[in-house]
C-alpha cells in the first residue's frame, strides 16, 4: 500500500515530466539545459517536508529549528518551505510580502491635466476623472462589505497627497520590519529525489509563445547604472544563502506610489473645489482600485525575482488567479529546474495574457526586457506587483532597469494640441525650404554637439582650443553660453514649438549663424535666420506628410537629441559637450550665463541615480532617461566611426568617455567641410494630401468602433480593451499611409485611454468574474449606428452618442449593488468612447483647415 508521502513524490515526478515535455516543445535549448544533472541546487525531501539544498555546502535555503546538519530529521520550523509559500499565495494585492508599484500617485488629483494648456485633451481626461471620483464616493456604501477585507490598508482619512504619501511610507516601513518578508536560511545535510520517469507518458499541449522565453545562453548586456565590469552572476560554487536579503534600499521604488512630475499634469486653479473633494476621498478611491483586482482574482503586470520552488505560484493558479503579464527571473538553471516539480507551466501560460509570460534564467537581455514592457505600453506600466525571494547583483540590475524603463515609457506621449501646432508650423516651414536629403553624405570632419548641461562649463577650454578642427552644433539655449565665451557655433539647432522661442534666440544673438530647424519649430523663430536648413523630426505627425522622405529618428524629446542624431548621421565622428541628461550633484541644471540665469543646485525629488560619465554623481528623471535612451538608439542606428563624450553627466552606451587631454584632433579644411555639410540639404516644397489623411481617419474610426463594441464586464476586460486600442494605434502608425493622421491623435488617445483605465478602477465599477450579470447585447452597448463615422457627418454622430446603454438596462435583472456598479462601468466607457470620437472630429477639422 502506498503512503501519502510516496503518492506526493510520484505526483512531483509526474509534474516534472509534464513540464519537461512542455519545454521540449517550447524551447529545445532550455530543455537540453534542464536535462543536465544539478550541480548547485536541488530539491530536498525528508519526512518533514520539502526544501532547497545548496549542494556544494550542504546548506538548506529554508530554515529548521536548529541550524546544523546533525538535526536533519528534526521537525521543520513553521517558516519552512511549505508554510512560507502558503503565506506567499495569499492575495498578492493585500499581501505585505508582495510589493506594489505605480508610476504615479494612485489618487485622481495627481492625474488632472491643465485645461488651459491642453484644452481638448485636458477636458476629455478630466471629465472622466471627475465622473469616476463622483462614482467612487457615492458607491462607498456599496463597497463596505468588500472593504472589510482591506483592513491591512490602514484606512486612515487622508487630507492631502502628502498625507497619502506618508501613509504609503508608513505602510512600507511596517512591511520592512516584518520578519516574514525574508527567507531565513540554515544548514542541513542533503537528500536528492530519485527520478524514474521512463514509464510515464504524458504529452501536454505545446505552448504557442516560444519567443517570450529567453534563450538560456542569451548575451548579457548592461543598463546605465553600472559599468560593464560590475555586472556579475552567481559563481559556480556560490550559495545564495550568503547573499544579502531585502533591505529598505531594495524597496525605494516599491510599496510607494511615486509622484512623478508629469508635463502638463498640474492642478487647475479653477478646479479647487473638485480637488478638495478628491483629496478627502483619496483612500476610498485607492481601496476601490485595490478591490477591483482582489474581487476579480486578476493581477496586473507581475515580476517574480526568484521562484525558490514556486509552490506559491502553483497555489495561485489553483485558486484561478489570472496574470495580465508575468516576468520570472531565476538566477540559476538549477533553481528553475526545482520549480518544475511544483508548477504546471502549461497551466501557467494559459493563466497569463497572450504572449505575456517572460522567463529569464541567469543572463539578462535588457533589450528583450524593454521590448516586453513596451509591447503593452499602457497596461504593463501604470501598476505592477513584484516578489523578491533573494537579492543578487543581477536582480538589483534588473529591478533598477525595469523601474527606470517604466518611468521612461510613460513619458514623451505628446498631445493633439502640441501635434496640431507642429502640423501648422510644418505647413509654413516646409512651403519653400532646404530639407535634409534622403541620401546624405558624411563630411570628413568630427561634429561637436553642444548642449546646455552644467558640464558645458567644464568643456569651454576644449571648445576654444579645437573650434577650427570640428563643426560646432549649438543646441537650443547653449547658444547664449557660447556667445558669452566668445565662441561662434557653425550651426544653431532648434526643435521647439513654443511661441517665445524667437525672443530666446534674439536674446542669445543668433545673428548670421545658420539655423537647422525641425519642421515643427515655431515659425517666427525660423524667420529670424538669414540662412536655414530643415529636417523632419521623427515621431511627430508632420514628419510623415511626405511619404517619400525619411525623417530623422530619435531627434526628441530635447534639442540635444536632434543634435546627436544629425551629427551621427553626417559626421565622421561625434563629440558630446554638455549633453548631460541629468543633474550633476553640486551643480545647477544648466551651464552658467545661459537663458535660465542663476539656478538652484538641489536634486529634484523625482530623480534617481544613474551611471556617471566621469567621477561626479549624476541623477536623472524619467524624461532625461528617455532622452538618454534615444541618444543611444541614434548612435546605434546611424553608426558614426566613434562618439566621444567629454561631459560629466550621464554615461551613454556606444560612447567613449574621455577627458580633453586624452586625444587630439587633426586639422581640417573647415570651410570645405561646412560646404559639404550644407550640400546634404536640398530644395523642397511640401505638397499636402488632405484626402489621404481624412481617409486614414475614416479607416481608423471604423476599426476603433469595432473594438469599442466588445463586451466589457470585468477589470480584465477593461485591460484588454485598453490594449486592443493601443494595438490599433501601433498598427495604424506602422502603415505609411495612415501614420501622418494617427500620430496627430496618438498622444491624446494614450492619455485618454490611460485615464479611462484609472477612472474605472477609482470608481470601483468592476465586479468578480462570476458577476457577468448583463447580457452581451446590453453591457457596454455601443451600436454601430451610434459610432458610425463619416468624414462629413462625424459631428452629427457625436451628438447622437449617448448613454442609451444605461437607458436600456432592466433593474430587475440584478440586485441594486451590481446594477449600480455595472451602469457606472458603462457610463465611463461611454464617456471614453465619446472622447475618442471627439478627438477624431477635432483631427478632421484640423486637417481640413490646413488644406
Amino acid at each position: 500500500m502506498q503512503t501519502q508521502d510516496s503518492i506526493n513524490e510520484k505526483q512531483l515526478q509526474i509534474t516534472y515530466y509534464k513540464n519537461m515535455e512542455f519545454f521540449k516543445s517550447l524551447n529545445p535549448k532550455l530543455f537540453n539545459a534542464l536535462s543536465k544533472a544539478p550541480t548547485l541546487y536541488n530539491l530536498h525531501i525528508d519526512s518533514y517536508g520539502y526544501n532547497v539544498i545548496h549542494i556544494p555546502t550542504q546548506t538548506m535555503q529554508y530554515p529548521l529549528i536548529e541550524n546544523n546538519a546533525a538535526s536533519k530529521d528534526a521537525p521543520t520550523h513553521k517558516t519552512s518551505m511549505q508554510d512560507t509559500h502558503k503565506e506567499l499565495a495569499k492575495n498578492p494585492m493585500k499581501n505585505p510580502q508582495w510589493e506594489l508599484f505605480s508610476n504615479h500617485t494612485l489618487t485622481p488629483n495627481a492625474h488632472f491635466i491643465n485645461e488651459e494648456k491642453l484644452t481638448i485633451t485636458g477636458k476629455l481626461c478630466n471629465d472622466l476623472l471627475r465622473e469616476s471620483v463622483k462614482m467612487g464616493v457615492e458607491s462607498k456604501s456599496c463597497h463596505i462589505e468588500r472593504s472589510k477585507t482591506s483592513q491591512s490598508l490602514e484606512s486612515t482619512p487622508l487630507e492631502s497627497n502628502a498625507n497619502f504619501q506618508l501613509h504609503c511610507n508608513e505602510k512600507q516601513d511596517s512591511i520592512l520590519e516584518s520578519e516574514i518578508c525574508h527567507i531565513e536560511r540554515s544548514e542541513i545535510s542533503s537528500k536528492t529525489l530519485k527520478q524514474n520517469l521512463d514509464s510515464i507518458k504524458m504529452h501536454p499541449k505545446p505552448c504557442t509563445h516560444p519567443d517570450l522565453v529567453e534563450n538560456l545562453e542569451s548575451k548579457t548586456t548592461t543598463c546605465h547604472t553600472k559599468p560593464l565590469d560590475e555586472v556579475s552572476n552567481i559563481e559556480s560554487n556560490k550559495d545564495i544563502s550568503c547573499l544579502h536579503t531585502r533591505t529598505s534600499e531594495d524597496f525605494t521604488h516599491t510599496c510607494k506610489n511615486n509622484n512623478t512630475q508629469n508635463l502638463n499634469l498640474t492642478k487647475d486653479s479653477k478646479n479647487t473645489q473638485q480637488d478638495s473633494i478628491q483629496t478627502q476621498s483619496n483612500l476610498t478611491l485607492y481601496e476601490n482600485l485595490i478591490e477591483s483586482f482582489c474581487d476579480s482574482k486578476f493581477l496586473p503586470q507581475t515580476n517574480i525575482y526568484g521562484l525558490m520552488g514556486g509552490m506559491f505560484l502553483q497555489e495561485l493558479l489553483e485558486k484561478d488567479y489570472q496574470f495580465y503579464s508575468l516576468m520570472i527571473y531565476e538566477e540559476h538553471i538549477d533553481l528553475f529546474r526545482i520549480s518544475l516539480y511544483f508548477i504546471d507551466y502549461d497551466k501557467l501560460f494559459k493563466h497569463v495574457g497572450k504572449q505575456s509570460c517572460f522567463i529569464i534564467i541567469k543572463d539578462i537581455s535588457f533589450e528583450l526586457v524593454s521590448a516586453f514592457l513596451h509591447a503593452k505600453k499602457l497596461t504593463n506600466n501604470f501598476l505592477s506587483l513584484s516578489l523578491t525571494h533573494y537579492t543578487t547583483d543581477n536582480v538589483a540590475l534588473l529591478k533598477d532597469f525595469i523601474y527606470k524603463e517604466k518611468k521612461a515609457i510613460m513619458r514623451g506621449w505628446g498631445s493633439f494640441e502640441d501635434e496640431l501646432i507642429g502640423l501648422k508650423n510644418a505647413c509654413l516651414n516646409l512651403a519653400d525650404s532646404k530639407l535634409l536629403s534622403m541620401r546624405p553624405k558624411r563630411v570628413n570632419a568630427p561634429i561637436c554637439v553642444i548642449g546646455n548641461g552644467a558640464s558645458l562649463d567644464l568643456c569651454i577650454d576644449f571648445l576654444k582650443a579645437y573650434k577650427d578642427s570640428m563643426i560646432l552644433l549649438s543646441c537650443g539655449t547653449a547658444l547664449k553660453v557660447l556667445r558669452h565665451h566668445g565662441i561662434t557655433p557653425d550651426f544653431q539647432i532648434e526643435i521647439e514649438r513654443v511661441p517665445y522661442l524667437a525672443e530666446v534666440l534674439q536674446e542669445a544673438n543668433l545673428g548670421d549663424i545658420p539655423l537647422i530647424f525641425a519642421q515643427t519649430t515655431d515659425t517666427k523663430a525660423c524667420e529670424l535666420a538669414s540662412e536655414k536648413y530643415g529636417f523632419l523630426r521623427g515621431g511627430s505627425s508632420s514628419a510623415y506628410l511626405d511619404s517619400t522622405y525619411i525623417p530623422l529618428e530619435f531627434s526628441a524629446p530635447f534639442v540635444g537629441n536632434a543634435g546627436v542624431s544629425i551629427a551621427s548621421l553626417l559626421g565622421s565622428d561625434v563629440i558630446l559637450c554638455g549633453i548631460d541628461c541629468g543633474y550633476i550633484q553640486g551643480y545647477s541644471k544648466h551651464a552658467k550665463h545661459s537663458f535660465y540665469g542663476k539656478e538652484d543646485t538641489g536634486i529634484p525629488k523625482d530623480c534617481f541615480q544613474v551611471e556617471s560619465n566621469k567621477n561626479l554623481r549624476v541623477f536623472s528623471n524619467d524624461l532625461f532617461y528617455l532622452s538618454a535612451k534615444n541618444i543611444e538608439q541614434a548612435i546605434k542606428l546611424y553608426k558614426p566611426n566613434s562618439v566621444i563624450n567629454l561631459g560629466y553627466g550621464m554615461r551613454f552606451q556606444h560612447t567613449i568617455s574621455l577627458n580633453e587631454d586624452d586625444f587630439t584632433l587633426k586639422p581640417i579644411d573647415k570651410e570645405r567641410e561646412i560646404a559639404h555639410f550644407k550640400e546634404n540639404f536640398t530644395p523642397y516644397k511640401l505638397t499636402l494630401n488632405t484626402k489621404e489623411m481624412l481617409d486614414s481617419l475614416t479607416a481608423f474610426s471604423n476599426a476603433l468602433q469595432e473594438i469599442l463594441t466588445q463586451d466589457t464586464h470585468t477589470i480584465q476586460d477593461i485591460f484588454n480593451l485598453t490594449q486592443d486600442i493601443f494595438n490599433l494605434l501601433q498598427k495604424s502608425i506602422d502603415d505609411k499611409a495612415m501614420r501622418k493622421s494617427i500620430i496627430l491623435l496618438e498622444g491624446s488617445i494614450m492619455h485618454l485611454s490611460y485615464t479611462h483605465l484609472l477612472a474605472q478602477l477609482f470608481a470601483g465599477t468592476t465586479t468578480s468574474l462570476e458577476s457577468k450579470i448583463l447580457d452581451s447585447g446590453k453591457l457596454g452597448h455601443i451600436s454601430s449606428n451610434t459610432h458610425s463615422f463619416d468624414s462629413n457627418a462625424i459631428d452629427c454622430n457625436l451628438a447622437n452618442l449617448n448613454l442609451s446603454a444605461l437607458k436600456s438596462l432592466d433593474s430587475n435583472q440584478s440586485d441594486p449593488k451590481r446594477y449600480t456598479e455595472n451602469t457606472h462601468l458603462i457610463k465611463l466607457k461611454t464617456l471614453y468612447s465619446q472622447g475618442l470620437f471627439s478627438l477624431i472630429s477635432s483631427g478632421k477639422k484640423a486637417m481640413e483647415s490646413t488644406s
